[in-house]
């Protein structure tokens, strides 16, 4: 949500990634996404203001925010892995087969196995 002290404001925002690229061959790698967000405040009658910008990178599994005032995350359904609506068994079993999956990664030097 974006905020200004100036009332009756309208927002123009843009969001975009430095991690989107194409490849060529057989193999696509990705990098973990890097999202900046840039947001001007508008009014009829003045000047634009400075653009802000903030940055989401990811850093040990965890989003790491910079450029922010204040940040909420919804974790209600941070168990649920398996993005099935519960949370229960089949969530470690999502868990322990994505482990297995590196775990074979790192054997092989291949990332074939997550697919």
């Amino acid at each position: 949500m974006f905020a200004c002290e100036t009332e009756g404001v309208t927002f123009a925002s843009e969001v975009t990634t430095s991690s989107a690229k194409g490849s060529e061959g057989e193999r696509v790698s990705l990098a973990p996404p890097a999202y900046t967000i840039t947001v001007v405040a508008k009014k009829e009658g003045f000047a634009d203001s400075d653009a802000a910008t903030a940055t989401i990178q990811w850093g040990d599994g965890r989003p790491v925010f910079t450029g922010f005032s204040s940040v909420a995350i919804d974790t209600k359904g941070a168990s649920d892995v398996n993005g099935d609506g519960t949370v229960d068994v089949a969530d470690i079993a999502t868990i322990i087969s994505t482990m297995a999956a590196r775990a074979r990664m790192q054997k092989t030097g291949t990332q074939s196995d997550l697919f």
